[in-house]
C-alpha cells in the first residue's frame, strides 16, 4: 500500500503499516507542506497514526483500516481505548460496520452488542462525532449503496471521518461529500472541507477548551432553544445513552457558537468606552433627550458586557486553577501514584509455568483466579480451603434492611437531588458534562439522564 501510495503521490509523506499476511492497510498521505511528527503503527496493519504540526495547530491523526468480523471489530475498539493516549484525535478510514441502521442497506454490518459499546465508549473518551453529522453542507450517500467495480455493481462502502468536536483547534466542518461515482475501488471516499481556529478578530482570545456557561444555558431564550433541539435530535431515538449522546453533541455545538458571540461581544467593550468618550467630549452644555438617551443606552450595554467578562474571568480563573493546581501537590501526587504503581505485580507465572510481564495478562489471570473461588463447580480442597479463608476475613456490618435499600436502585428523586447538590466544575455525566450544565436542562434532558443511569 505504501509503494501504491509513493508512486501516487511521490512528494507526499506516508505511513503505512503491513498487513497481516501481506494485506491491506490504511496509509496516511501529507502534504509536504506539513509537519509530520511522531508517526507509528501496530503490526497488524489495523491502525496507522500520527501528530502533524499545520499552521500553529497540533493535530492527531489515527487512520484504521478494520477487522472484518464483529468479534475481532470488538477487541479492537477496546485495545484502541486502552492505548490511544488522550488526545483530541481525528479518527478516518474503514471499519467494516455502522453505528445507526439508517446508514446501512442490509449488506454492511451493524455495530450491536459489545462492538456497538466498545465503540460508544470510544466516542464518549474522545468527544468524537461523525463529521457527516457536524457539516454545514452535505453531499452523496450517508449510506452503502451499489456502486460500479470492473463493469460489474456490487456494495459499496463508506470511509469515515470522526472528528472531536470540543478540540481547540476546531472551527466548523463547511462541507463533506461521499464520492458516489465510478471508481475501479470498492470503496466510496469521503472528502471534508475542514476550517481551523485562528481567523478570528484581531484581539479577540478563546479558551483552549470547551466548558458549558451555565449561566448562558438558563437564559429563556438560549432555553427555549437548547430544548428544541433536544426534542428534535432525540425524538427518533429510542436508545437512551445514543439519545444522551446526540442530544449533548447538538447543544454542544449551539453552545460553542453563542459562547462565541458573547466573547465577540465581550471584547467590544473598549470600543463602547471610546464611543462614551466622544459623546461626553461633543455633549453640548444643553444636550437634547435623544443624546442623553444614546449615552444611556451606551453605558447600559458598557456595563452588561463589563458584568459578562467579570463573570466569565471568575469562572475560568478557578476552571484553570483547577485543572492546573498546585506545584508541589502536582509533585507529590505523582509520587505517590509511582509508589502505587511499583507495589503491583510486575511479573506472574502463569499455570502452564510461563511467566509474563503484560499488566492485561495479569489482570484478567487474577480476575479468573478469584472468580473461580465463587464459581468452580469442581471444587478443590485447596480451592475450598482458600475460599473459607477469604470469607472469614470478612465482616457482615450491614443488616438486611440496609442490604434491601443497597440492592434497589436509586429513585430519580434522589439522583436529581445529589446531582443538584453538586458544587461547581464537578462532572457527575457519562461524558464529562460539569453539573451545572446539566442543572441548566434538567427540565427536558432529565428524564433521558435517569435512563442512561439506570443502564448502568
Amino acid at each position: 500500500m505504501k509503494i501504491v501510495a509513493m508512486n501516487i503521490a511521490p512528494s507526499y509523506f506516508s505511513i503505512a503499516a503491513q498487513g497481516i499476511g501481506g494485506g491491506g492497510t490504511e496509509p496516511l498521505l501529507f502534504h509536504p507542506s506539513i509537519s509530520v511528527k511522531e508517526p507509528g503503527r501496530l503490526s497488524d496493519g489495523n491502525l496507522t497514526w500520527t501528530r502533524v504540526e499545520f499552521q500553529g495547530h497540533l493535530l492527531h491523526f489515527a487512520a484504521v483500516y478494520g477487522p472484518h468480523t464483529p468479534g475481532l471489530r470488538t477487541c479492537f475498539w477496546k485495545r484502541l481505548n486502552l492505548i490511544l493516549p488522550f488526545r483530541k484525535w481525528i479518527l478516518l478510514g474503514d471499519w467494516n460496520s455502522v453505528e445507526r441502521a439508517d446508514q446501512t442497506s442490509g449488506y454492511k454490518n451493524l455495530m450491536v452488542g459489545e462492538e456497538e459499546n466498545n465503540f460508544r465508549s470510544l466516542k464518549l473518551k474522545f468527544a468524537l462525532s461523525d463529521a457527516f453529522d457536524l457539516a454545514e453542507k452535505r453531499s452523496g450517500p450517508h449510506y452503502v449503496r451499489h456502486i460500479a467495480y470492473a463493469s460489474e455493481f456490487r456494495w459499496a462502502t463508506l470511509d469515515r471521518i470522526y472528528l472531536p468536536s470540543d478540540a481547540p483547534w476546531f472551527e466548523t466542518i463547511e462541507s463533506i461529500n461521499h464520492q458516489a461515482d465510478y471508481t475501479l475501488s470498492d470503496h466510496m471516499l469521503v472528502t471534508v472541507a475542514l476550517a481551523l481556529g485562528g481567523r478570528l478578530p484581531r484581539g479577540i482570545k478563546f479558551r483552549t477548551y470547551f466548558k458549558f456557561d451555565a449561566h448562558l444555558m438558563a437564559q429563556p431564550e438560549v432555553n427555549q432553544t437548547l430544548r428544541a433541539l433536544w426534542e428534535t435530535e432525540t425524538k427518533e431515538l429510542d436508545d437512551p445513552i445514543k439519545a444522551y449522546c446526540k442530544g449533548w453533541a447538538a447543544m454542544r455545538k449551539h453552545m460553542k457558537e453563542k459562547q462565541r458571540e458573547q466573547a465577540i461581544q465581550i471584547s467590544l467593550i473598549d470600543e463602547l468606552g471610546k464611543k462614551l468618550k466622544t459623546c461626553h467630549e461633543t455633549l453640548p452644555l444643553n444636550p437634547s433627550v435623544e443624546q442623553m438617551a444614546e449615552i444611556f443606552q451606551l453605558e447600559t450595554e458598557k456595563r452588561k458586557r463589563e458584568h459578562s467578562r467579570d463573570r466569565l474571568v471568575r469562572i475560568w480563573s478557578r476552571a484553570r486553577y483547577v485543572s492546573q493546581g498546585d506545584a508541589p501537590t502536582k509533585y507529590f501526587l505523582g509520587l505517590h501514584r509511582k509508589q502505587i504503581a511499583q507495589q503491583h505485580f510486575s511479573k506472574l507465572r502463569l499455570p502452564d509455568g510461563s511467566e509474563t510481564t503484560c499488566k492485561m495478562t495479569i489482570m484478567k489471570e487474577a480476575f479468573r483466579v478469584f472468580s473461580a473461588l465463587y464459581t468452580s463447580k469442581n471444587r478443590t480442597e485447596e480451592t475450598l480451603r482458600d475460599t473459607i479463608f477469604i470469607n472469614s476475613k470478612l465482616t457482615n456490618k450491614i443488616a438486611d434492611e440496609q442490604r434491601r435499600m443497597l440492592a434497589e436502585l436509586p429513585s430519580a428523586d434522589k439522583i436529581r437531588d445529589s446531582l443538584l447538590s453538586f458544587p461547581m466544575g464537578k462532572a457527575p455525566g457519562i461524558d464529562g458534562t460539569c453539573a451545572e450544565a446539566l442543572q441548566a436542562v434538567w427540565d427536558f434532558a432529565g428524564p433521558t439522564y435517569l435512563k442512561v443511569v439506570e443502564q448502568f
